[in-house]
């Protein structure tokens, strides 16, 4: 008995906003490739900002994702994309800004399902554990301008998987 709160106010406007991510994804308010786009411009600076702080409770919990990511079966997605998420989350907690740590999450957690769906076949697991080493040593060097370039190449990397899956031609 006794009464429980289902959800607290973060937990509520996670939800919230997840929802509302995922339906505008669903009517095609928003496309994948504008919800890449919002990665770059959030993800970049935050993996800039994460060199700045890096500090070796970092490095260990990125190197023990990447490491998780690079054993990883390529054909098993869901291995795949729990280290994916633990790389991108990791990098934006270290960033030491919770709302940009949330927007991330919450982009993250709609997002990835369905460009995970989206690009199967088309990414190549080992790129994508190669890119995740760049960032793991930009961060062990505490170089912000690297972090962020290999924070940019790697999400280029997805957008124009995606283009080119989608039969788009847009370079970039």
């Amino acid at each position: 008995g006794g009464i429980f709160v289902a959800r607290t106010a973060e937990q509520g406007i996670s939800r919230s906003v997840s929802d509302s991510i995922a339906m505008m994804l669903e009517t095609g308010a928003v496309t994948l490739e504008e919800l890449l786009d919002a990665r770059l411009l959030l993800e970049v600076p935050l993996a800039g900002q994460a060199a700045h702080q890096a500090d070796a409770a970092l490095v260990s919990r990125l190197r023990a994702a990447v490491e998780t990511e690079a054993r990883a079966d390529p054909d098993d997605l869901e291995a795949l994309a729990v280290a994916d998420g633990e790389v991108h989350r990791t990098i934006a907690a270290a960033a030491g800004n919770g709302i940009a740590e949330a927007l991330i999450g919450w982009v993250f957690e709609v997002l990835q399902p369905s460009l995970v769906a989206t690009l199967h076949g088309a990414v190549l697991p080992s790129a994508v554990v190669e890119q995740h080493e760049a960032l793991l040593a930009a961060m062990e060097k505490g170089d912000p301008a690297r972090a962020e370039r290999a924070m940019k190449d790697h999400l280029l990397y997805l957008r124009d998987v995606l283009r080119m899956v989608q039969g788009k031609d847009g370079g970039g």
